[in-house]
This record gives C-alpha cells, sequence and structure tokens, in this order.
C-alpha cells in the first residue's frame, strides 16, 4: 500500500475539524486521488506528519466556480466571519493569489478540490509511506 500525503503550510486552521476541503491548483491531485483513499497531512514545514484524512469527494473546474461552491468549507475559511459562502469565495481567492502570485492564480485556473474527512491514525502502518518526489 503506497500513500500520499497533501502538504500543508501555516497557517493551518481548521484541519482538526471532521470535515473539509482543500484546493490544491491544476489536476494532478485529481488524478492521483480518488473517493475512498486514505490521505497523509503532513506540516510542510516541519516535515512531519500530523495526521490522516479520508478522501469523501473530488470536484474539478475554473479556481472562481470552486471557490463559489466550495470555499466555506475551506479549512483556512471553517470559522472565519462573516461566513457567507461569496465571503469566503472573495477570501480564498485573495490569499491563494498572495500565496501564489497572479500571474499562477486566476479565476480560470483549473483547480482541484478534495474534501476530507479526518480519520485516526492507529491503524496505520507510518512505514507504507512513500513521499512524492
Amino acid at each position: 500500500m503506497l500513500g500520499y500525503a497533501l502538504d500543508f503550510t501555516p497557517p493551518m486552521e481548521g484541519l482538526d475539524k471532521e470535515f473539509w476541503n482543500t484546493f490544491r491548483l491544476g489536476k494532478i491531485w485529481h488524478t492521483r486521488l480518488k473517493e475512498g483513499d486514505s490521505v497523509f497531512l503532513l506540516n510542510k514545514n516541519k516535515a512531519q506528519l500530523f495526521g490522516m484524512a479520508l478522501v469523501v469527494q473530488m470536484n474539478i473546474g475554473r479556481l472562481d466556480d470552486m471557490a463559489k461552491q466550495f470555499a466555506f468549507k475551506n479549512h483556512n475559511q471553517l470559522g472565519v466571519k462573516p461566513a457567507r459562502r461569496s465571503a469566503a469565495a472573495e477570501r480564498l481567492m485573495e490569499n491563494m493569489t498572495k500565496r501564489y502570485g497572479p500571474h499562477i492564480v486566476h479565476p480560470g485556473k483549473l483547480t482541484t478540490v478534495i474534501t476530507l474527512q479526518r480519520i485516526t491514525a492507529s491503524s496505520i502502518v507510518l512505514s507504507q509511506f512513500q513521499p512524492l518526489t
């Protein structure tokens, strides 16, 4: 069994919730994962695994469309006020543009949204994990 790790960098908000999603630019994660897969959660700055999650839904489309539909459940948007869907979509687009730059992030950018459910790692053998290179 091989596993994938989804990496996260601070601020790593909302990752302790039971259900949440993460936005990944491009389609590579849509081809790597499918519903029902387990993934490791990786703190990229510390190069440390901090949990596991089950993939419960995969969506792919234009960033602006994905943000309108799913940003309110993004891990960094959970608990942020105002909680309106439109406000969450605007914040997500702003945050991604700051992180990656306007030359990469634009409304039409193909984006994968991975909806996850946290699971315990007690039954997983971490030695079976193979990092991506």
